[in-house]
């Protein structure tokens, strides 16, 4: 079974949804990433090895391990499908195309260029495609431009049971 990713720079819904899944499913193994540069390398050893990715549980507000700008986890997600021009839903070709200045540096600095990023966006999403969800424990800050159709969940406590019962209904 491929793994589920979740990208949350706080372990406490990670750590619900990875027990409630060792529990129902053991052969599902969940990889925990604190913030988006790690989950993109996670992302490329999978692709190197023809591995896909089952889930991305992204959270909305995140951090980086130098407390640096990052992408916040909307951005993340539309980045990684090849639409970071979010509203315009056009496939990018070129890195001068992207309008959002930190999404073109974040492009720039986690991939070996605008090549290896296609070769990502391609090799998730032009078929077998993860399943997204975005949480957020405040729901109302998420722009969903560009991922209207990625589940929106409450973090909490609770609300991170019910997507580990989501995930597992929906892979």
């Amino acid at each position: 079974m491929k793994p589920i990713l979740l990208i949350d720079d706080e372990p406490d819904c990670f750590e619900i949804i990875r027990a409630y899944i060792n529990i129902k499913k053991p052969n599902i193994p969940v990889y925990f990433a604190p913030h988006t540069e790690e989950a993109v390398e996670y992302m490329k050893a999978q692709m190197r090895n023809k591995k896909g990715i089952s889930a991305i549980i992204c959270d909305n507000h995140l951090s980086n391990e130098d407390n640096t700008e990052t992408l916040d986890g909307d951005e993340f997600l539309r980045t990684i499908r090849g639409y970071p021009n979010a509203p315009d839903m056009l496939r990018i070709r070129k890195l001068e195309d992207i309008t959002d200045r930190k999404i073109r540096k974040f492009i720039s600095e986690n991939f070996m260029d605008f090549g290896e990023y296609q070769q990502i966006s391609d090799f998730y999403f032009n078929g077998d495609e993860p399943l997204l969800i975005m949480i957020c424990g405040a729901p109302d800050e998420v722009n969903t431009a560009g991922i209207e159709d990625v589940p929106l969940y409450i973090k909490s406590l609770r609300g991170c049971k019910k997507l580990a019962q989501k995930i597992l209904e929906d892979i």
